[in-house]
């Protein structure tokens, strides 16, 4: 400590030497002799003598002096709280110090805001300060610094988000017809439907904030003007010094990052309108506000980048009512957000972009396609019923879409401007995403032709049909066993308190039944396929690809099936499938036994013939890598994890063969190599190396 306190009277000397002659270098190595000497309590003494010459400093601070002092002031804070940091900074040094040319600078004052947002009443205390929170914004959307920019954003949202009144009504409504509120008069002093309520109040075990960070930030004509301002492309974003095309398109990917994340926490807040004057500058409809311009006006729809941060968007938005702050307030999701973009058209522009037509095949938009397969996966995950009722351009949108998967990206035109596919190339990983997110029942239905004795699935017509293990593609056998392990549950729909507590708009038992289905028809469509499986998580070398065949056997293993129905449910009158029958698909893979064909993954596991390439593996100790690997840096690491893996897979056969009682010969072999773990070792020879010995 007394380090410390014979360097301060010295430190302090230096500064205001440099402060009369700015010609003199900064002695850096005496801000790190203080630094290092440092202790809690030297803090504590020594913080009233130093930290306000080290501010008072900061205006005549030269570039090259600004990091290692902010380092300093840093330290001299990090145990400070920010009202404490209040005693030693004001508002307008705060603000100051966010415009300040150097990121050094603007991070000191980053440094002090942070504190702001772990606690309602300190970001009140800052949306009582309007320069701060103007600076905080122009800052945050201008700066080329991206590191400053994304402390910026994140301190902002922390703000708002300790500062949300949690109203049950701020997230449940699209904006109305009703009228915006009049600029004479001011905005209401609410935000959101949200009430008052005192900073200490609790709700779901948070503090409640007053709100008054969102009044600032959506009721503050100033404010609210600068995030239509400086991320508008116009000239009115070119008045406020947006001369660069890049320099818009960083401000406006950060609001709509901004955006995608507010929406979550008070939808109706960033969606209705708060100062029309500002609005309809930026061609804002009538009683819409900053979602609006986000996601419909502001992108220039030739800026490719723009365009993917914009889907990119659309996702959150069409995510957010399944957030954890959303789920909080037990509000219905089913209309919101999605109908938000369909009135817009931007739920329908993004199913252009991924559907077949002669502008979905430019090479632009091409571009775009992981953001907008992203879209459409999230829509089939999230709406499940509304996508199989759903019409695009008066076709069943489902159709469209399995199409669109079957023919994939290749296409060409023909004098009548029709498309054709002219290949079947392997699925592509945004196509393999895309397929995944689909009910299995509309994957089943897509290729299921026929009735009774004639019913065939017509692999042609089967979206699966592009899925091909003829080369090792580990994602391809992922994307496989996604499909035939069946819905686990309600995972992706709201917990319990929810308008659809427990409901899945695709029946569970039509979705399992339809997994197990199409499982068969892939068996009968590729016989081979098990023998094959068993190759690739023998095949060491292929590491990724021996992780993928174990996952794909523990997929079939924890299967979650069903039986389809023994009678016809009824043809689908809008489409020309048929719904298929238990009976249909026995025929089909020429099950003659009466007992048909296995109804659990556990069963199709432990019968023949898959039985018989599967257990001899499973049970078998584990596998050695040869001498090609030797010398290769992670032959040993990825031997070990497949090994792992091996014993995961042969512990989960195991814990469902005694759930399903089973006894005999085969749960005594599966029994005692699970007993034996994972390292079990067997002879060497030809050239084998061990990767563990016993």
């Amino acid at each position: 400590m007394a380090g410390a306190g014979a360097l301060l009277d010295e430190l302090r000397g230096h500064l205001d030497s440099i402060s009369q002659d700015p010609s003199e270098p900064l002695d850096e190595s005496m801000i790190q002799r203080f630094q290092l000497q440092l202790t809690a309590a030297d803090i504590s003494n020594l913080l009233p003598r130093i930290l306000p010459p080290l501010l008072a400093f900061l205006p005549s601070l030269r570039p090259q002096d600004a990091p290692p002092i902010r380092r300093l002031i840093s330290r001299l804070i990090d145990s400070l709280s920010f009202t404490e940091c209040l005693g030693y900074v004001t508002a307008q040094s705060l603000a100051q110090a966010l415009e300040s040319p150097l990121p050094s600078i603007n991070h000191l004052a980053l440094d002090v805001l942070r504190k702001a947002g772990q606690q309602p009443s300190d970001a009140a205390l800052v949306a009582g300060m309007r320069e701060v929170v103007l600076a905080l914004v122009r800052q945050w959307l201008m700066t080329p610094e991206v590191e400053v920019a994304q402390e910026s954003s994140k301190i902002l949202v922390a703000m708002l988000q300790v500062d949300t009144p949690l109203s049950p009504t701020a997230r449940t409504g699209i904006p109305s017809s009703a009228s915006a509120e009049s600029e004479t008069t001011g905005p209401s002093p609410r935000i959101g439907g949200g009430g008052g309520g005192g900073a200490n109040e609790v709700v779901t075990g948070a503090l409640r904030g007053q709100g008054l960070m969102w009044r600032r930030i959506f009721e503050d004509r100033g404010v609210y003007a600068m995030l239509f301002d400086l991320t508008s492309a116009g000239d009115i974003g070119s008045a406020h010094g947006q001369e660069s095309m890049r320099q818009t398109s960083l401000a406006q990917s950060r609001l709509l990052y901004l955006v995608a994340t507010l929406v979550p926490i008070d939808f109706g807040a960033v969606a209705r309108s708060h100062w029309r004057s500002v609005e309809q500058a930026h061609h804002v409809s009538a009683h819409q506000g900053l979602l609006e311009y986000a996601l419909a006006k502001m992108v220039d729809a030739t800026d490719v980048l723009m365009r993917i941060s914009l889907i990119e968007t659309l996702v959150a938005v069409l995510r957010a009512p399944w957030s954890p702050s959303w789920w909080v307030l037990g509000a219905d999701p089913r209309t919101t957000t999605l109908a938000y973009l369909e009135a817009r058209g931007l739920h329908a522009g993004v199913l252009d972009l991924y559907l077949p037509s002669e502008s979905s095949m430019l090479p632009v938009v091409r571009m775009l396609d992981g953001a907008v397969a992203q879209y459409v996966a999230s829509y089939a995950i999230f709406y499940p019923e509304h996508l199989m009722a759903a019409k695009h351009h008066g076709s069943l949108l489902i159709n469209a879409i399995l199409a669109r998967l079957v023919q994939g990206n290749s296409f060409t035109m023909n004098a009548s401007d029709s498309f054709h596919p002219l290949s079947t190339d392997p699925m592509t990983a945004d196509e393999k995403q895309v397929l995944v997110s689909l009910p299995r029942t509309a994957l089943l239905l897509n290729g299921f032709k026929g009735s009774g004795s004639e019913a065939y699935h017509s692999w042609s017509s089967s979206s699966l049909s592009r899925l091909s293990l003829g080369k090792p593609d580990p994602n391809a056998l992922r994307t496989l066993a996604s499909l035939f392990r069946g819905p686990i549950g309600p995972s992706n729909f709201p917990r319990s308190g929810t308008a659809w507590d427990g409901v899945m708009p695709t029946p569970l038992h039509h979705d399992r039944a339809a997994s197990r289905a199409l499982y068969f028809c892939w068996l009968n469509r590729t016989p081979g396929f098990w023998p094959d499986v068993v190759r690739h998580a023998e095949t060491m070398v292929l590491p990724e690809m021996a992780l993928a065949a174990l996952e794909f056997m523990a997929a079939i293993i924890d299967a979650s099936w069903a039986l389809l129905p023994d009678a016809p449910p009824g043809d689908d009158p809008e489409t020309d499938v048929r719904h298929p029958t238990e009976v249909e698909l026995r025929l089909l893979f020429g099950a003659t036994s009466p007992l048909g064909l296995p109804t659990t993954g556990l069963e199709a596991i432990l019968s023949p013939p898959v039985a018989d390439v599967v257990l001899p593996y499973l049970c078998s100790p584990p596998k050695t890598f040869t001498s090609l690997l030797h010398g290769l840096t992670d032959g040993a690491n990825a031997t070990n994890q497949i090994a792992r893996s091996k014993y995961a897979v042969v512990t989960l056969l195991h814990r469902q063969m005694r759930r399903a009682a089973k006894s005999g010969y085969t749960m005594e072999l599966v029994a005692a190599a699970v007993s034996r773990g994972p390292w079990a070792s067997r002879s060497a020879g030809g050239g084998q190396v061990a990767t563990m010995e016993s």
